[in-house]
């Protein structure tokens, strides 16, 4: 069983990709979920 990587920025385009995810996995345990932001200036440096 492979993940699925949905990235996730909390926006509408997300959630659509993240139901389809859904529907397409054997398991929800294969979804895999990447938190991305379009501001990476407001991260730690550590973070980015």
């Amino acid at each position: 069983m492979q993940p699925i990587v949905v990235p996730w920025d909390y926006s509408e385009m997300s959630k659509a990709e993240l139901d389809k995810a859904i529907e397409i996995a054997e398991s929800k345990s294969q979804i895999e979920d990447v938190r991305v932001t379009t501001y990476p200036a407001a991260m730690e440096q550590s973070n980015v």
